[in-house]
């Protein structure tokens, strides 16, 4: 950083996300019992699969957990507006993407 200090503020924010994502605990996602879709392999794509059940509901935690420990980091204040921007647009959005994927 002492040969490009203008480089400061974007290492400041690398911190702050690695900060916040280190702090959230995330859950390992489970392999799939590939036995259970052996029909499906001749043609139907895993995800629109009528026996695969896929949780996201973890990765929506996991994602919106780290978004909320990254507002409360300390933060530029243009970033930081825009992060509870982004924060709102979660946790109206998530759910209804959620949704979409398991229809």
């Amino acid at each position: 950083m002492t040969k490009h200090p203008y480089l400061q503020g974007i290492a400041d924010l690398q911190k702050a996300m690695n900060d916040s994502v280190a702090e959230v605990s995330i859950p390992m996602p489970g392999v799939p019992k590939w036995n259970d879709y052996v029909e499906d392999f001749h043609g139907t794509p895993l995800l629109l699969s009528s026996v695969v059940a896929i949780d996201l509901v973890p990765a929506q935690t996991a994602f919106t957990s780290v978004a909320d420990t990254l507002a409360s980091q300390p933060l530029p204040q243009e970033f930081a507006s825009e992060t509870k921007d982004l924060i709102a647009e979660l946790h109206r959005s998530l759910p209804t993407i959620l949704d979409w994927f398991n229809t």
